[in-house]
């Protein structure tokens, strides 16, 4: 009766035995420590005339993580020999999350806008410990590229443009030496003389739905200025006579499996900009009617979001903004093939305008409207 209980005793072990082999074993947490012997070893990957980035090559050990209390990018400008935080660094009220990358491992830190023309720094990535002990490991020296181009003037941004929420829009065109501004339904002429502006007309879209109803671009052929809106397939043209202000909404366009993302005037000709399936392509569109008269081929390159296209009466130009540099760049809209490149000594900007000798944008950090010469790179 009894002599079973070995056997079965034995076959709880096997069991048990297999039982634990087959289970997965939790890893074990990392022992802490307060060393403080780790330091971040850096390489600047980009730089331009405005932003640094750095890459930190090499993470702590994960023992070291609790200890960390903050990292700060520190640069150092070879006229003033002072190593100073890049958060305090020509600038005021930089939010913190700028700078520090703790307590955890971002291995990529790019900069705010604090960078000169043709300067020499050297930037250094340190780290501060909870014991009150700051390390680095290596500092990197570079050079900024020499200035082209500057700011010949600016003009306040119109306060019915500048409380409105919407942005990184194509608002910008020249008519009769003044300077015609597209927000939303707002369109408002600032004279560029004195800085004032007249609104000349709000509103006046046809009755959509919200989500189609934003006018996406600003153009300007002789006295009639041409922007339009939609999505998908189905697009519709509004042109505003410049001098009675009268509305015509009456032309569709459209252009099967293409989306239609610019307009641009050059001359008496009307240019429409089609992307679909990363390919982009202009077409020449009929101003009476709307038809697409002329297709170009399209082309492998591509213009960049926000869309922002201007023509000086002969060529087609682009803003392409980035972390480091911001360029102004001339292309054939037959091949989307770019000639010319310039600098654009406005950072962060919105908009692209020709007054037929310069280039105007809206400074997005400062709130103005900034006139351009531009000299190359």
């Amino acid at each position: 009766m009894f002599s079973k209980a070995p056997r079965v005793i034995s076959i709880c072990l096997v069991c048990i035995v297999l039982l634990d082999g087959c289970t997965e074993k939790l890893p074990l947490d990392p022992i802490y420590t307060d060393d403080t012997d780790w330091a971040p070893s850096i390489a600047l990957t980009s730089n331009g005339y405005q932003r640094i980035t750095l890459y930190v090559e090499q993470p702590p050990r994960k023992e070291l993580l609790r200890n960390i209390l903050f990292y700060t990018a520190e640069i150092r400008e070879s006229r003033s020999g002072v190593d100073v935080s890049i958060d305090t660094l020509k600038v005021t009220a930089i939010p913190a999350a700028y700078v520090y990358l703790g307590p955890g491992y971002i291995s990529t830190y790019q900069s705010i806008p604090i960078l000169d023309y043709g300067t020499d720094y050297t930037v250094r990535f340190v780290v501060h410990y909870r014991t009150g002990i700051s390390r680095y490991l290596n500092e990197l020296p570079f050079t900024t590229p020499l200035e082209r181009g500057r700011v010949l003037k600016r003009v306040p941004l119109p306060p019915e443009i500048l409380n409105d929420s919407y942005g990184a829009g194509d608002i910008l065109a020249f008519h009769n030496a003044s300077l015609l501004i597209l927000r939303n339904e707002k369109l408002v002429r600032v004279d560029t003389a004195s800085g004032q502006p007249t609104l000349l007309k709000s509103d006046f879209a046809p009755p959509t739905s919200p989500l189609n109803e934003t006018f996406r671009s600003l153009t300007v052929a002789g006295d009639t200025a041409y922007t339009f809106y939609g999505s998908m397939n189905h697009f519709r043209i509004v042109s505003l006579n410049l001098n009675t202000l009268q509305v015509d909404s009456s032309l569709n366009i459209s252009n099967p499996d293409w989306n239609l993302i610019n307009m641009v005037c050059q001359g008496s000709s009307l240019y429409a900009l089609w992307e679909s399936s990363g390919r982009q392509q202009f077409t020449l569109v009929d101003r009476q009617n709307g038809q697409l008269a002329n297709t170009l081929p399209s082309a492998p390159a591509r213009i960049p979001y926000p869309y922002t296209v201007v023509s000086d009466g002969s060529n087609f130009w682009y803003s392409h903004m980035s972390w480091y540099d911001d360029r102004l760049i001339q292309f054939d809209p037959s091949t989307l093939t770019f000639w010319e490149e310039d600098r654009n000594p406005v950072f962060s900007t919105e908009g692209l305008a020709w007054d037929g000798a310069n280039f105007w944008v809206v400074d997005l950090e400062t709130n103005t409207i900034a006139k351009l010469q531009l000299e190359g790179l």
